[in-house]
């Protein structure tokens, strides 16, 4: 049995059952509890065996006196007797409290059993009554419980299909439909709302034409068994006047805490009307509705709301693909709104609710790597919480965003801190374009893009200001020759891997070219300066001819026309590749410069360590990256092998750049034999510099991507 109907039994009968008004007479012994037994129930003396028996197995506990007691009223020899509901009700005082029932109790006892209660049930009652529980205090044995079936209820079957039938129909049920319904609510084939909906469908009932309010009063009587009163009968004709359906009522009615103790107490099977979208149709206009006016920021036209409200019930629009629309519309999309306002009114319109502010950095965090508004939007549709508000509604598909390549950057979230300059954000990349917007020094930014302009190279960024709006535009690369931004994480392509060192190379220019005066390697080229005179050069027009051949021929070619040297005509035409394609040129280089050098270095440390903890930096990254381009791979090998076993990356980085920059005992630089003294100077003070932009760039890593 239940615990809430067993506490309703107790409260039953405590009433019923008053302790202190009768006197108990407490057993001594489970002997004498069955010898009543015999006497009572089966009107004869038991055996002493017999009695013997079940004393044992009472006070061994291997049986319950609730089971004891059930079996013997459930057994043939006292079904036999006929015993009459009085009889009956008379003989559970004498065995179960010892004394005889007084006449309150047998009335009241004897009308529930003749108003269709069961013997099981009145027996249940008397085993939770306080009364009982005394007389067998004394005894040390398992007192058990009367466990009910629903054909104990059946009752409550009765009175329920009764009750629907003549609010419903008008009438009783004939003898044929009363014991189908009441059968199949007792055996929990039939629920209550199976009922309910069943009668609806009636003739009869169609043709009575109820107003709203006449239905919420029937439900109340069915539901209820009261009247309604005025709130809930206000309430509920304003939900159905509203467009609420009349299953909605009912399935609400029936999951309400008033249905439910009656459904606790009845032990019937309460059931679900199914509800589809067009039973909640309110809410799913209200959620059209919020398109308007949190998306759009103005009120619906009201055929404009009946029309998608109407396409989303019928399933020929999905509510993903109702956003969708909204967003993409030129009314929305025309306003150029802040990161901020796209975000305040994708939560108000999508999830109802108004933006947290942790929310709000979170997706401005987002955007700020490189994602797109679409790609927040689908995020949004994607949500637990939006699919929860979905099917709330009774809508099982919320539909998709459908995103493009370019609405999920491959490798985002490349960050870069501002340095020498306060810089201007540029609207596009001419040189004259400004915006009011200055980055201050120290600044982290998201690097977007490397692009060209008329006369400069530009970095396509964002940046997020103190008060967390977030700007997009374009930032020139170097000032004055001075680089503004320290680079410090890269994307999953490598991009940004050799800009530590290409600063001191050539600038960051794919079109440079050396003097070679003072130089063993000649005249050098590019941004990490290809030596024309031990072979590099050569080796990378080579290789242009299967990865770009249309470069390879006009270099070849200048070539030739030089006389099979790098004279002018060769100088005038790597620098024109540069002007004329600059970004393609410089990563054709990076490419090259990767494979050749850094890649084939790294094959050689994998080789005699492991090098995992000091490759997860991205400064360390560009110190193999600087060693290998100006020491070639092997050279450069030489000399990080020596300090492999050097975990800590400041110490590492120091111990590369002191190695790179010894002297001898005559002060020349040990690994640039035969360089001028200009040349050396140089790149002592290039070691000293790009050690600390290195230091630098790993402390960054620090604060701003390790953390």
């Amino acid at each position: 049995m239940k615990r809430k109907n067993k506490i309703l039994l107790i409260v039953f009968m405590l009433i019923l059952f008053n302790p202190l008004s009768q006197k108990v007479k407490a057993y001594t012994g489970s002997r004498e509890y069955i010898s009543n037994i015999y006497k009572i129930f089966l009107q004869r003396d038991g055996t002493n065996a017999d009695i013997s028996y079940w004393e044992k197995e009472v006070n061994s506990k291997k049986i319950s006196i609730a089971e004891l007691t059930n079996f013997f009223l459930t057994g043939d020899e006292f079904k036999s007797k006929n015993i009459s509901n009085e009889d009956y009700v008379k003989m559970l005082y004498k065995v179960l409290l010892g004394r005889d029932a007084d006449s309150s109790g047998l009335n009241t006892w004897v009308k529930k059993l003749n108003d269709g209660y069961s013997r099981k049930y009145l027996l249940s009652s008397f085993f939770e009554t306080a009364e009982f529980k005394n007389s067998i205090k004394d005894l040390n044995v398992e007192v058990g419980t009367i466990y009910l079936e629903p054909v104990d209820y059946e009752i409550y079957a009765t009175n329920y299909v009764n009750k629907a039938f003549m609010l419903i129909m008008n009438r009783l049920p004939d003898e044929n439909g009363y014991r189908y319904w009441v059968n199949g609510l007792v055996s929990h084939r039939i629920s209550c709302l199976d009922l309910l909906t069943e009668l609806q469908k009636s003739k009869e009932y169609k043709s009575k034409q109820l107003t709203n309010e006449q239905f919420i009063k029937m439900g109340y009587e069915i539901l209820f068994g009261r009247s309604a009163d005025n709130e809930g009968l206000n309430f509920w004709t304003s939900q159905l006047n509203s467009g609420y359906s009349r299953n909605y009522l009912l399935n609400t009615m029936a999951n309400s805490n008033e249905f439910n103790e009656f459904i606790s107490k009845s032990s019937l099977l309460k059931g679900e009307i199914l509800l589809n979208a067009n039973d909640r149709r309110p809410e799913i206009k209200s959620f059209v509705l919020r398109m308007y006016l949190d998306i759009l920021s103005r009120q619906a036209d009201q055929s404009g709301a009946d029309y998608w409200t109407d396409r989303i019930i019928e399933g020929s629009i999905t509510p993903a693909e109702l956003v969708d629309s909204f967003v993409s519309s030129p009314e929305f999309v025309n306003t150029n709104m802040s990161y901020n306002e796209f975000l305040n009114r994708i939560y108000k319109g999508i999830m109802g609710r108004n933006s947290d502010s942790s929310g709000i950095n979170y997706w401005l965090e987002i955007m700020l790597n490189g994602y797109s508004r679409r790609y927040v939007l689908s995020s949004f549709i994607n949500s637990q919480e939006f699919t929860n508000i979905i099917n709330s509604y009774g809508l099982n598909n919320k539909g998709e965003i459908y995103l493009s390549g370019a609405d999920i950057p491959f490798g985002a979230s490349v960050y870069g801190i501002t340095k020498n300059f306060v810089v201007n954000i540029k609207t596009t990349t001419d040189d004259k374009a400004s915006t009011n917007v200055n980055i201050p020094l120290g600044s982290k930014i998201v690097l977007v893009d490397k692009v060209k302009g008329n006369s400069y190279e530009y970095y396509k960024i964002r940046y997020k200001d103190s008060n967390n709006q977030v700007y997009e535009g374009y930032i020139r690369k170097k000032i004055s020759g001075y680089q503004i931004v320290d680079v410090i994480n890269d994307n999953e392509q490598n991009e940004y891997l050799g800009i530590l060192s290409e600063v001191y190379e050539s600038n960051g220019d794919p079109g440079a070219v050396s003097t070679g005066n003072g130089d063993p390697g000649g005249k050098s080229y590019g941004v990490w300066q290809l030596s024309s005179k031990v072979g590099s050069l050569d080796s990378f027009i080579s290789w242009l001819y299967n990865e770009k051949k249309d470069f390879y021929n006009v270099l070849i070619t200048a070539k030739i026309a030089d006389g099979n040297t790098n004279g002018v005509n060769f100088d005038n035409a790597w620098k024109t590749l540069a002007n004329d394609y600059y970004i393609e040129f410089y990563n054709l280089q990076h490419k090259y410069i990767k494979l050749t050098y850094y890649d084939q270095l790294l094959k050689k440390l994998m080789s005699i360590g492991d090098f995992d903890g000091l490759l997860q930096s991205f400064s360390i990254r560009n110190v193999l990256w600087s060693t290998a381009v100006q020491h070639g791979a092997t050279g450069a090998f030489n000399i990080i092998s020596k300090f492999k076993n050097v975990k800590n990356i400041e110490d590492f980085i120091n111990a590369i750049y002191d190695e790179r920059g010894r002297t001898d005992e005559s002060g020349k630089l040990v690994y640039f034999p035969g360089v001028s003294d200009s040349v050396a100077n140089g790149v002592k003070t290039r070691f000293i510099n790009e050690k600390k932009d290195a230091l630098r760039i790993y402390k960054y890593e620090g604060l701003y991507i390790n953390n």
